[in-house]
């Protein structure tokens, strides 16, 4: 998933909160939100172009994890 300024994150079939985490390549988390809205607002326009780690986890313990690509 390629970024250059602001992405939409649709979390389907979570049950409950969610906390979405994003983190750079050496761990260091940039960004984090509790929600429940299954529609997560990244806005990455303050954030380094470069690969970050995204996961998202529900209430029940569900994880979902995946890569993004910030371009400016």
């Amino acid at each position: 998933n390629t970024v250059k300024d602001k992405s939409i994150f649709s979390i389907e079939g979570a049950t409950g909160e969610v906390l979405f985490n994003v983190d750079d390549v050496t761990g260091q988390r940039i960004f984090e939100k509790n929600t429940s809205d299954n529609n997560i607002t990244f806005n990455s326009g303050s954030f380094a172009a470069g690969i970050y780690i995204y996961t998202a986890r529900d209430a029940k313990g569900n994880i979902c994890t995946g890569k993004i690509v910030i371009a400016h």
